[in-house]
C-alpha cells in the first residue's frame, strides 16, 4: 500500500470512528478505556494524526463500534 493511500485509509478511519462513537453517546475517554488505550490515542486517530495503528487496535475498536471493515 502506497504512503498516501495509508494515510488517506487512516484519516477516513478516524471519521468513521468519531461518528460511530458519537452516534453510540460514548466520550473519547469512554472508549479509550474500553478499547485499552488513552483518550489522546483516540483523538490522534479520529483526527487522522497516527501513522500506524495496530491491527489488534482497530479489532478492538471495530468490535466496540460495530464498525464493519
Amino acid at each position: 500500500m502506497k504512503a498516501n493511500t495509508l494515510t488517506q485509509y487512516l484519516v477516513d478511519y478516524g471519521k468513521q470512528v468519531k461518528y460511530n462513537r458519537t452516534f453510540k453517546k460514548l466520550t473519547q475517554k469512554e472508549l479509550a478505556e474500553q478499547v485499552g488505550v488513552s483518550h489522546e490515542w483516540i483523538c490522534k486517530i479520529e483526527n487522522g494524526k497516527v501513522r500506524t495503528i495496530s491491527l489488534e487496535l482497530m479489532h478492538l475498536i471495530n468490535d466496540k463500534l460495530d464498525i464493519k471493515p
